[in-house]
């Protein structure tokens, strides 16, 4: 979903370094503009916390279906911005 949001945002002309920034840009850019549906946005920030919990918390667990669903969001995810790029290149 990163590398998606990335992506799109680099459609725009804009490039960030931080994942912070992505996310803050997907939201201002793509979002709040009514390019893309709210949802994604959401997506977009819980894959990063889970991603965050499962690289740094030497507790962190997540079950079975909770991790079929965020894989189901981001399948979603990829093809909601790859449409959006298309339809922004006249495809």
């Amino acid at each position: 979903m990163f590398h998606a949001a990335e992506a799109a945002l680099a459609h725009l002309g804009l490039r960030y370094s931080k994942h912070s920034a992505v996310h803050a840009a997907f939201g201002k850019h793509l979002i709040k503009t009514g390019e893309l549906p709210e949802h994604l946005h959401r997506w977009l920030l819980d894959a990063f916390d889970l991603r965050t919990g499962a690289d740094y918390d030497i507790h962190f667990s997540i079950h079975s279906g909770a991790a079929r669903e965020v894989l189901e969001q981001a399948e979603k995810f990829v093809a909601a911005v790859q449409a959006w790029l298309l339809k922004q290149s006249g495809g």
